[in-house]
């Protein structure tokens, strides 16, 4: 696969914000992989920002915190597995996403697994662009870091295709 797309759930929405889990959706031109995810044990992360309004949204959303629990530094590493030299790296919007497990991998110290350059935006891509598919209509969750990499893996599909690009 020639892509990944990147979604975390967080309790801030700070650049050091304190990670709940990863998600992840390898994807080529035509089609989506086999995603993955992983929740984050309830542990100190270092130099992690905890917001009170983002613990308290999240509980209006019914926050539970899972089962099969991996420490932040797993994930990093199980992340870091998936990630090839040549991948481009989505997220909506690798401002946030990105910039939060750069953080992560920083107090890790872990090397982060991409380049700067290979990095792209999925609100970037589908501005201007109608009748995308999204949570609803493919009966998804939001603020589920697989189902969140899947909306967008179909968005960015979609858009490839209406542009001759899939």
């Amino acid at each position: 696969m020639t892509d990944l797309m990147v979604d975390i759930e967080t309790l801030s929405t700070r650049g050091n914000a304190y990670i709940l889990s990863v998600g992840a959706c390898p994807f080529d031109e035509r089609r989506a992989g086999e995603p993955y995810v992983w929740r984050i044990e309830w542990a100190e992360q270092p130099g992690a920002h905890i917001d009170p309004n983002t613990i308290r949204w999240w509980l209006e959303q019914g926050l539970e915190p899972g089962s099969d629990l991996l420490s932040l530094r797993d994930v990093l590493l199980e992340l870091r597995r998936i990630i090839t030299p040549e991948m481009r790296i989505w997220a909506r919007s690798p401002a946030f996403d990105l910039t939060i497990l750069g953080h992560a991998y920083e107090q890790a110290d872990l090397p982060i697994p991409w380049s700067w350059w290979l990095q792209r935006d999925v609100r970037t891509l589908c501005d201007g662009e109608a009748d995308l598919p999204d949570h609803g209509a493919l009966r998804l969750v939001k603020h589920d870091p697989v189902h969140d990499c899947l909306v967008q893996v179909a968005q960015v599909l979609e858009v490839r295709r209406r542009r001759g690009g899939g």
